[in-house]
């Protein structure tokens, strides 16, 4: 089995007056065993000229993972208020090692190194939203409202890598911008949402 330990450190509560709404927290997770995937070609065991791929999953190096998230909410009067969420995280290899599920006909390109400082991709370094709302009350009791958020991922890598020198594709960094618009009354509301405004396409997924 692998394990994991999780230190955190957080702070959540109210500021200004309760005019400001914060939460924030840092984090190190130290990851023991990692089962990362493993391949490993048997050498022409039926005498076709190809190796017969055997894969699977094998315990690898240990890694670390590090990041900090903030979250807030600020009402700027009665009327308009504003939001803001991010997280960075990071994670690599903290050790180095060669695993060999078998060694054949002394081929020791069939083994695999991790080496520290690798990278664990997967996930964006950098990702925030930021948002503004509007909301009033007119005549009649109906409360009008509004808002418009922004989104931004960072890019990422599609898989783990060996060493800190390898390469690795990575899904390029977005933008999606969204509004809406409500009325609402008692306990009737209705919204009209526009998703994605500049009708961008992100790439989520590559072989």
């Amino acid at each position: 089995p692998d394990t994991t330990d999780n230190l955190e450190l957080g702070i959540k509560g109210f500021l200004l007056d309760t005019r400001l709404l914060l939460q924030a927290s840092v984090y190190q997770i130290d990851w023991k065993n990692v089962q990362p995937y493993f391949s490993q070609g048997l050498p022409d065991p039926f005498g076709l000229g190809i190796d017969f791929p055997i894969n699977g999953t094998t315990n690898g190096p240990n890694a670390r993972s590090t990041g900090a998230e903030l979250s807030a909410r600020y009402r700027i009067n009665q009327n308009w208020s504003a939001s803001f969420s991010g997280a960075t995280t990071e994670a690599e290899w903290t050790s180095t090692l060669t695993r060999c599920t078998y060694v054949a006909n002394n081929r020791p390109e069939d083994c695999r190194t991790w080496t520290a400082g690798g990278q664990l991709n997967g996930a964006p370094k950098l990702k925030y939203t930021g948002g503004l709302r509007y909301n009033r009350m007119v005549a009649g009791g109906y409360e009008v409202s509004s808002s418009v958020s922004r989104r931004w991922v960072d890019r990422s890598g599609n898989d783990l890598t060996d060493s800190p020198t390898a390469g690795t594709l990575y899904y390029p960094a977005y933008a999606l911008v969204n509004a809406n618009v409500g009325l609402a009354k008692g306990p009737w509301s209705t919204t009209l949402w526009v998703q994605n405004l500049p009708n961008a396409r992100a790439l989520v997924s590559l072989s």
